[in-house]
C-alpha cells in the first residue's frame, strides 16, 4: 500500500487542474496613437483644431488654433493621459493660451447710418494659464477615433485698447479666473 502524503495529493490534484480565470494573461491594452488630430469647442481655447503628438509613454504635447478675419485663438500644454481600460484614457493637463478680437471700431456717438463716421480700433486679448482633468473615450480598439470631455480653469488677463478716429489710445487689463469645460473629437493617423 502506497502512503500519499496531503501535500502531494493538493499538488497532483492542481497540476492536473485548469487554468482558473484569475491566472489568465491579461492584455494591455494597446498605448494611444503617436498623432491625433481633431476638433476642439471650450476646454484651452474657444474653438480650435486640436492636434496631440505623443511624446513619450501617456506625455502628450497638446496644440489648438483657430483664426478668423476678426478673431484668433491658440494654445499649447502638456496632457499625461495613462490608459485606464481597453478604450477609456482619463488625463490631466498643464498649459497656456492666447486669445484675441480686433478689428475697426465706429466712433462712440456716431451713427454710421446718417453720417460718413470716421474709423478708429480696438482690440480685446485674453493671455491665460489653464489646468484641466479628463476623460477620453475610443470607440474603436485600435484607438483611432475617440471623444474627450474635460474640465478645469483659466487663470490669465485681459487687455482692451482702443484708438478713437483722432489716434488717442487708451488701454484697460483685468485678471481673470474662469472655469471651462471642452468637448473634443480627435482622429489617430
Amino acid at each position: 500500500m502506497i502512503w500519499l502524503s496531503r501535500s502531494a495529493v493538493l499538488a497532483a490534484l492542481l497540476a492536473c487542474a485548469p487554468p482558473s480565470a484569475a491566472a489568465e494573461t491579461v492584455v494591455a491594452p494597446p498605448p494611444p496613437p503617436r498623432h491625433q488630430l481633431g476638433v476642439q469647442v471650450g476646454g484651452t481655447g474657444f474653438l480650435q483644431v486640436a492636434y496631440r503628438f505623443r511624446l513619450a509613454g501617456p506625455v502628450h504635447l497638446d496644440t489648438g488654433l483657430f483664426g478668423a478675419p476678426h478673431g484668433t485663438n491658440m494654445s499649447l500644454g502638456v496632457l499625461v493621459m495613462p490608459p485606464a481600460g481597453r478604450r477609456w484614457l482619463p488625463y490631466v493637463g498643464l498649459g497656456g493660451g492666447v486669445a484675441g478680437a480686433f478689428g475697426p471700431k465706429v466712433a462712440d456717438g456716431c451713427d454710421p447710418a446718417m453720417t460718413d463716421c470716421p474709423l478708429g480700433s480696438a482690440s480685446t486679448t485674453l493671455t491665460f494659464l489653464h489646468a484641466r482633468a479628463g476623460i477620453a473615450f475610443a470607440f474603436d480598439d485600435a484607438l483611432k477615433n475617440m471623444f474627450a470631455l474635460d474640465v478645469g480653469g483659466w487663470w490669465g488677463a485681459i487687455t482692451d485698447r482702443d484708438t478713437d478716429a483722432a489716434g488717442v489710445k487708451t488701454q484697460t487689463s483685468r485678471r481673470i479666473l474662469w472655469p471651462m469645460a471642452g468637448l473634443a473629437y480627435l482622429h489617430a493617423f
